[in-house]
């Protein structure tokens, strides 16, 4: 392979995908001793980053060669932690007469075991700062190693390697990151949709699914509401919190009665600096029941109050009053009202409004 530019390419594959790596090093192999002899490696020097370890090597022992004997027993580990905070510099066993390499151990041992006669090295660092080793070993019986050409072609390869590592790494931590947000958003206990500038929905979470239940649905990827009354308050609802973004909150009525909020997130900034509303987010709409569920009361049961305690004090919390809530559990008003005090004293509150807040917390964590 002589031509950089293939090399190059391939490089830029490794941004989201870098097992390529195993690909590229190859051919780095080959471009650097101009066969398919020898091999080449790429390898990080800080331990935590042995992920992005490859070398061309399909044998697994060869592949510790590369980076854990090679750290350990390579004559040049000496010449590498001497110039350990250089930039970028490039060096072969050079500096290694023909009969210390004939009796070196790690000569002996290592290198003549996979038919490698040469080992040539540039380290670099990328933008994050992690160091790495670009190695091409020669052929053990290549009779015309020429280092200072093979030196010569590592050091044109070796920026490209560095930008699209530095890329990869940005790539790779955008990417663990939207899987664990997109992980956290469908373990919410709230239906959450984010909407471009002309309020399509652009992503749902799994949540959304269940506020079927209470008459929401998505359809060609607009939100329809229970009712048209209620579908008319949200689209109003979405056109003046563009015009004032502080009011964000409403509520309405499913279709079984119950109470649904609605808060609206509003990013106005977005809607001026980006002009793509195709995929452009620029509203998070969240949608979270007004009542607590028999999970809830379970919770309360398990941790807090005692069973007609936790019954009560959900009532309550989901706007039933205290008289509903005495001819609901067939006891007194004033039976019911001596309970509510008792679940005062019990979780350290003193009014019907903190419970409510405390019962809703706990539907909310649940």
């Amino acid at each position: 392979m002589d031509n950089i530019k293939v090399i190059i390419d391939d490089i830029h594959k490794t941004i989201d995908n870098k097992n390529h790596w195993k690909n590229v090093v190859k051919e780095i192999s080959k471009y650097c001793n101009g066969n398919n002899g020898g091999g080449a490696s790429l390898i990080p020097l800080e331990s935590n980053m042995i992920e992005w370890r490859y070398g061309s090597n399909d044998d697994k022992k060869a592949d510790l060669l590369y980076y854990s004997h090679w750290r350990e027993k390579s004559p040049m580990l000496d010449y590498v932690n001497r110039n350990i905070n250089k930039d970028l510099f490039c060096f072969d066993d050079s500096f290694l007469s023909d009969d210390d390499i004939n009796h070196h151990p790690f000569y002996q041992e290592f290198l003549k075991e996979f038919g490698v006669k040469r080992v040539h090295q540039i380290l670099f660092k990328i933008e994050q700062g992690d160091r790495f080793i670009l190695s091409v070993q020669s052929p053990w019986d290549d009779l015309d190693v020429n280092p200072k050409q093979i030196n010569k072609k590592l050091r044109e390869i070796t920026p490209y390697i560095k930008n699209y590592l530095s890329i990869a790494f940005k790539f790779n931590s955008m990417n663990n990151t939207k899987k664990i947000f997109e992980s956290l958003l469908e373990d919410m206990v709230c239906g959450i949709v984010f909407l471009n500038e002309s309020n399509k929905i652009v992503h749902a979470n799994k949540k959304m699914i269940d506020m079927q239940k209470y008459g929401l649905f998505i359809k060609n990827d607009v939100i329809v509401m229970p009712d048209n009354q209620s579908h008319y308050k949200f689209k109003l609802f979405l056109k003046q919190v563009e015009e004032n973004p502080g009011k964000n909150f409403f509520k309405f009525s499913g279709k079984d009665g119950n109470l649904l909020s609605v808060r609206i997130i509003y990013f106005p900034e977005i809607s001026q600096s980006i002009k793509n509303s195709d995929s452009t987010i620029n509203k998070v709409v969240i949608f979270s029941p007004e009542f607590v569920s028999d999970n809830t009361e379970n919770i309360l049961k398990e941790f807090f109050l005692s069973p007609s305690q936790a019954k009560i004090s959900c009532m309550l919390a989901n706007g039933i009053s205290i008289k509903e809530a005495a001819v609901k559990m067939n006891i007194s008003e004033g039976t019911a009202r001596q309970m509510v005090k008792e679940v005062f004293v019990r979780l350290g509150i003193n009014s019907q409004n903190k419970l409510i807040s405390f019962v809703k917390n706990i539907s909310f964590m649940s």
